[in-house]
């Protein structure tokens, strides 16, 4: 049959067919060009970045905007109050006081003015706090501070007279003569600033020259009433404390006294 099949082409049937050898035929398809793989190493280059590359392109991504950098300004209008903020600086100003404080981390400070009275100075490290203040009209001088339960203070006046105190627990109220004398001395300097305010407008520097003995006495009576009503949210219920005290006009050389206080 292949006879047949063949010599029906024209071929001479005495001609030997051609032979074909099937077996180096190559039955595989051919191979397709890659793009892309992971095993090109140009491609693993641009996969896998060096680790120093990679973490510098980490921390660009995870790195968020430092808004700290950015100035910040709170306004209240009742009660008027200001509150900036630049970094570690910040700046409160209200009715009574302008401070401008300075916090790089757990430590602080800061400067202010109490209008018409003492110029402070402050710090503040964790527990620790202390306040340095300076009369500018009448020159007087107090410190005060306080770590943990313990607190001490000490105060000198141009009259000469000085005090110093230590104490422990809640602070110990003042003594009826020194509480009235400060409250009576406040009472008084109230009705001479009252006196004088009509001309407080015309010129407001001959006012605070004028009174500013008043002032000192009134903005010392807040102080102390503000003490005693701040006692009422304290968490202590003892307290103890030592003073030392020096009083020449009073024709007091010195007065020491121990004290104790609880709440019951």
């Amino acid at each position: 049959m292949y006879k047949k099949l063949y010599g029906s082409f024209g071929s001479p049937s005495s001609a030997s067919p051609q032979s074909h050898d099937i077996s180096k035929i190559s039955l595989h398809h051919p191979a397709k060009p890659t793009i892309n793989q992971p095993e090109d190493f140009y491609e693993q280059a641009e996969i896998q970045p060096l680790p120093l590359v990679q973490r510098k392109l980490d921390t660009l991504i995870q790195r968020e905007p430092e808004d700290d950098k950015q100035p910040h300004v709170d306004v209240d209008l009742l009660p008027p109050k200001v509150k900036a903020s630049l970094g570690q600086f910040n700046l409160t100003a209200d009715t009574g006081t302008a401070k401008l404080g300075y916090q790089p981390g757990n430590f602080g400070v800061g400067l202010g003015y109490n209008y018409g009275g003492n110029i402070f100075a402050d710090a503040k490290s964790g527990d620790f706090s202390a306040q340095l203040d300076v009369n500018p009209a009448s020159g007087n001088l107090s410190l005060g501070g306080s770590y943990n339960q313990f607190n001490f203070g000490a105060n000198y006046n141009q009259n000469g007279s000085f005090g110093v105190n230590l104490g422990y627990g809640i602070p110990l109220l003042p003594m009826p003569d020194t509480l009235s004398q400060t409250v009576i001395g406040g009472e008084k300097g109230l009705r001479g600033i009252g006196s004088g305010l009509p001309g407080a407008m015309d010129n407001p520097l001959d006012f605070y020259r004028a009174q500013s003995d008043n002032i000192t006495k009134a903005t010392d009576a807040g102080k102390m009433l503000g003490d005693i009503a701040s006692q009422q949210d304290s968490k202590s219920q003892f307290g103890a404390g030592f003073s030392l005290t020096s009083n020449p006009e009073a024709q007091e050389q010195f007065r020491a006294m121990l004290l104790m206080q609880g709440k019951f």
